[in-house]
């Protein structure tokens, strides 16, 4: 049963088989003799086609049919197809031709059963009925895709040719030829897969590409396109919207392999790519000012959904032995992507940089990074690729690219000092940049844990802020903040000093003047020194600068020299226009102390007798003139003062204070003017100093001690100190010039010049010396020269001398210049002359002469008459309190030593008395001892002694006297005085038997 069926099937096979081969020699008799036109065919043709493609309609106006005797096989032409297609412009295909070959029908052959060729010049897309649509979302596309996927298995013996045709259509409102001069597609079977061929040879815009793919069409949803683009150029790519306006000047081939799965063939659901060029060249152009060469390029990734999804795997660019990768994604116009690099410097960096994408980063990396050793480079960016076109600022999420930096460079702002030897990291966004500092040197110091931000670099309020460490000098600090601020230092300069700083500043970078600026820094300091007090170091200390609407203001503490506690406040307008005050003003505030002024060698040290703190305020200024002073002023009041060389004391609680005036000259500080107020003196005037604010010299015009109002000038030279008073009149009964030349300097190695310019000097008991000349040169403490004369009035006057060894003084009233000193205020009238020789320092040899005097009213001579018994006593005393008790003559020779003044046979002679003395007065001790004798009636006494031999013997020598009484006076000059005593037996004994008691 089974073999007759299998023997009936065979017949009917072969039947048809034969019925085949009949009417295909039929047809090749019918051909042999040439063409044929075959009208009917024409109609059928189109009708079929048209039943086959959907959306289109075919009109075929003639149809020939041909034998070709080389392979014998049919061909048909048709003239002038004429293809509808809805919303589209009618195509008219000049020619086609399709070539049937009868050895297609046996089974397992590979020779194609049917061969399509078609030949038109162009094929237009670009003019739509419905409008200008692209070219990936709805065109004529759609015919090949209903026409391979639901007659695919009709395609098994089919051969499609395409030749000399051009596609235009636009991209991106351009138009874009796609001119195919031989595409052919075949049918190819891969084990039980039938593959579709196809090999294209194309231009796009006269660029030749080939393309080599195989269309998997085995799957009933989707169809597999695989393949090769060899040489197509990255500006065809961009000029099909795969690419981008920044490389739109790029001479780079490219050799792409792809692989597409689809369910449509006008789309597709995925595209996986692989894009490699061994060499590249970017252009300049808006982007790149300057040729860039690339060495290889690799694109690994993948199209999703027709390409609306655009993901990077791995693009991978080699330059100047730098690897770059990238990975992203582009989506919705959204750009989305990492990169990476290797080592590499900033001049490749500024390079790769499209000028475009974030211009101000770019600019502000080429304008102020001059040198940096870059580890690697991270970039992320995710932006819209039409934003970017239209030039619209990127948001700060949009670009992100960040870089370690070593050994780097950096000035900004440009009029700015370098910062060197950075090592960081580099944080760069659309419109702003970070940069971490975590080492550098800027001017002499270090910088630590620095950050810098520049913030809205694409706005008009860019701002840089500036916060960390600075460890190095404290001028850099200082200057830092005003070459910052823009401004001139001119108050704060040399200063020598170590200085840890935490530093926050905030400049506005798009105003013309920084009136927003603002600087808060906090300093520790130690050993510092300035240009005025450059011995005086300052350590331990901290210090705060805050610049805010343009004034500057530092506050600081630290302890001065020995922990003498200092502080400082510093304002100033950095905008003189913005005060009516002052430009800038400087308060220092410390406690000095008694042993700190000695230690630095200040005589004025001497007079403090308290060891109390000593405050004192400096504050510099500098007046709207930019004239720089500045003023000390010490407060006193809570030191006691011994100022013994002019006999000045001050206690403490006694209000009193010392003001000093300070010029800048030469950016040096000098004192001017001073003023000096304390119980019993007050002085001002003008000083000279030098650097070191040592005392050069001294002019006073107004100078009041205890009552006395003068002037004075002081000079200190190397070769003398100089110094003279002028004035109307000095009381010297309250004052005592004689310590001023004094020195508390074991030895004085220059002389002390004394002159005096004074209209009166006034003295004790009112006595007034005239028109008094005076001129004094010494050493030490003791002068060896002066010269002195003056008026006492009714042609009295006074002179004194030293040459040194000898001593003169002479004066035509002894008795006021005795009282005007001090001495005596009992002696009246008398001419005074004294000699002396000086043997050595303090060891004076000299007489006393006076002659026609007058003792009155002295109750230490009173008491002693009192108890002396003499008889004449009564009446002495009677006249000493009357008109006083007259004497023609003192003699007194002396010997001034050490302070101690020794008399010897000093006599005393008058009408009515006689007085002999000797012995010592120690004015150190302030205590008297001496003795002598008191010899009444001079008379009696001068004619026993004119008898020759008897009138010695009985008197007990010259000037002893018959009647005589001998005394002793001892104790202290101060207080009461000293104590007179008398021998009571002297008054009855001869003068050679006293001695025996």
């Amino acid at each position: 049963m089974v073999i007759r069926a299998f023997k009936i099937l065979s017949k009917i096979i072969f039947s048809l088989v034969a019925l085949a081969a009949i009417l295909l020699f039929s047809i090749y008799i019918w051909l042999a003799s040439g063409s044929k036109s075959i009208p009917f065919a024409a109609k059928y043709v189109s009708n079929q086609a048209t039943k086959l493609v959907p959306n289109a309609k075919f009109n075929i106006k003639e149809l020939k049919a041909g034998l070709n005797k080389k392979d014998y096989s049919i061909y048909f032409d048709i003239n002038n197809l004429n293809i509808t297609l809805s919303n589209y412009d009618p195509l008219i295909l000049t020619n086609t031709k399709i070539k049937f070959h009868p050895a297609g029908l046996i089974p397992f052959t590979k020779q194609p059963l049917v061969n399509l060729e078609l030949s038109l010049d162009k094929i237009n897309f670009a003019p739509l009925k419905g409008g200008n649509r692209e070219l990936t979302k709805d065109i004529p596309v759609n015919l090949i895709d209903d026409f391979i996927l639901k007659n695919k298995k009709k395609l098994k013996r089919f051969n499609f040719i395409l030749l000399n045709t051009s596609f235009t259509f636009i991209k991106n409102n351009n138009p874009i030829t796609f001119k195919v001069e031989k595409a052919s597609f075949s049918p190819v079977k891969s084990g039980n897969t039938l593959l579709l061929r196809a090999k294209v040879q194309a231009k796009i815009n006269k660029e030749n590409i080939t393309i080599n793919s195989l269309f998997n069409t085995s799957s009933k949803k989707e169809i597999v396109i695989s393949g090769v683009v060899k040489g197509i150029s990255y500006k065809s790519l961009n000029e099909l919207g795969f690419g981008t306006k920044i490389l739109n000047n790029a001479d780079i081939k490219l050799d792409l392999n792809f692989k597409v799965i689809t369910t449509k063939f006008n789309t597709f659901d995925q595209l996986n790519f692989n894009i490699n060029s061994t060499k590249g060249l970017i252009n300049p152009n808006q982007d790149f000012t300057a040729p860039i060469i690339l060495d290889n390029l690799t694109i690994l990734g993948k199209c999703l959904n027709g390409c609306s999804t655009i993901e990077f795997e791995r693009l991978k660019i080699l330059f100047q032995g730098n690897q770059i990768l990238i990975s992203g994604k582009f989506t919705d116009n959204i750009l989305s992507i990492n990169a990476s690099t290797g080592k590499i410097n900033l001049e490749q960096i500024l390079k790769l940089w499209p000028r475009t994408l974030s211009p101000k980063s770019y600019t502000w990396l080429s304008e102020y990074l001059k040198a940096a050793e870059i580890k690697g480079v991270s970039a992320h960016l995710h932006f819209n690729l039409e934003d970017l076109a239209s030039g619209k600022v990127l948001n700060d999420d949009s670009l992100y690219v960040t870089f370690p930096i070593e050994n780097a460079a950096l000035q900004y702002p440009k009029n700015s000092p370098l910062i060197s030897n950075i090592n960081g990291i580099i944080d760069i966004y659309p419109n702003k940049i970070d940069i971490k500092i975590k080492n550098g040197k800027i001017l002499s110091s270090e910088l630590k844990d620095f950050d810098i931000n520049i913030n809205d670099l694409v706005g008009k309020n860019t701002i840089l802020d500036i916060k960390g460490k600075l460890i190095g000098s404290i001028q850099d600090s200082i200057d830092l903040a005003y070459i910052y601020s823009e401004k001139q230092n001119s108050e704060f300069k040399n200063l020598q000093g170590n200085i840890i700083s935490e530093l926050e500043i905030s400049i506005p970078l798009t105003v013309e003047e920084n009136k927003n600026f603002n600087l808060n820094v906090a300093s520790q300091i130690s050993d510092l020194k300035t240009e005025v007090f450059n011995k005086y170091p300052i350590s331990n200390g901290t210090l705060k600068l805050n610049l805010k609407d343009n004034i500057l203001l530092i506050n600081g503490t630290a302890n001065f020299v020995e922990n003498i506690p200092l502080t400082i406040n510093h304002e100033e307008f950095l905008s003189p226009e913005d005060t009516n005050k002052y430009i800038s003003k400087t308060m220092v505030e410390l406690a000095l102390t008694k042993d700190f002024i000695n230690k630095q060698g200040h005589s004025i040290g001497n007079i403090i007798a308290s060891n109390n703190k000593i405050p004192a305020n400096l504050v510099i200024t500098k007046d709207l003139n930019r004239e720089t002073g500045a003023e000390i002023e010490i407060n006193l009041k809570n030191n006691s003062l011994n100022i013994s060389k002019i006999g000045v004391k001050k206690g403490i609680g006694d209000p009193g204070f010392l003001k000093l005036k300070l010029d800048n000259v030469n950016g040096e500080y000098k004192i001017k003017d001073y003023k000096l107020s304390i119980p019993n003196l007050t002085s001002e005037g003008t000083i000279e100093t030098d650097q070191n604010l040592n005392i050069a010299s001294v002019n006073s015009n107004k100078t009041i001690v205890k009552g006395s109002s003068f002037g004075f000038t002081y000079k200190n030279s190397i070769k003398s100190d100089y110094l003279l008073l002028r004035g109307n009149e000095v009381n010297l009964s309250t004052l005592d010039f004689s310590k001023l030349s004094e020195t508390s300097n074991t030895k004085r190695d220059k002389p002390f010049i004394f002159e005096s310019k004074i209209r009166r000097l006034v003295l004790k008991k009112g006595i007034i010396i005239n028109s008094p000349a005076f001129n004094a040169k010494c050493n030490q403490s003791s002068c060896n020269f002066f010269n002195f004369n003056g008026s006492l009035g009714n042609n009295e006057t006074i002179e004194a001398s030293l040459n040194y060894p000898t001593l003169n003084i002479q004066t035509s009233n002894a008795g006021k210049i005795i009282a005007a000193f001090g001495i005596s205020p009992n002696i009246e009238h008398g001419s005074l002359k004294l000699t002396g020789t000086y043997s050595q320092k303090d060891n004076l040899t000299g007489s006393l002469n006076i002659t026609n005097f007058n003792l009155k009213n002295a109750p230490i001579f009173t008491k002693l008459l009192s108890i002396s018994s003499l008889t004449t006593a009564s009446g002495i005393i009677n006249m000493m309190q009357g008109k006083g008790v007259s004497f023609d003559k003192l003699s007194c020779p002396f010997t001034f030593k050490a302070g101690v003044i020794t008399i010897n046979n000093c006599v005393q002679k008058g009408p009515v008395l006689t007085i002999v003395t000797e012995g010592t007065i120690d004015l150190n001790k302030k205590y008297i001892d001496i003795s002598g004798t008191l010899v009444p009636a001079n008379i009696i006494n001068s004619i026993v002694d004119n008898i020759p031999l008897i009138g010695s013997t009985i008197s007990g020598g010259k000037n002893s006297g018959i009647i005589g009484t001998k005394f002793a006076l001892k104790g202290s000059l101060e207080g009461e005085g000293p104590s007179p005593s008398v021998n009571p037996l002297s008054i009855l004994t001869p003068g050679f038997l006293r001695n025996i008691f």
